[in-house]
């Protein structure tokens, strides 16, 4: 259930793959298959660029990575 609230420590740089959640470490623990780790990873690294193809170029995604 994705419903709930999950807190998810994410380390590393603030672009790409520099940015990399800890699955592992997340409250409450979350049991995740691989694939689902490996899509939502993706996610958030694209996290900015995603948020910047939303605001259609009007725009940053600095404040929207908090």
């Amino acid at each position: 259930d994705f419903s709930a609230e999950v807190n998810v420590p994410v380390i590393g740089g603030h672009a790409g793959v520099t940015i990399l959640p800890l699955f592992s470490q997340a409250t409450p623990q979350a049991n995740l298959d691989d694939d689902v780790i490996k899509a939502l990873t993706t996610r958030t690294q694209d996290g900015g660029t995603e948020v910047v193809t939303a605001k259609a170029g009007k725009g940053s995604a600095t404040l929207s990575m908090a």
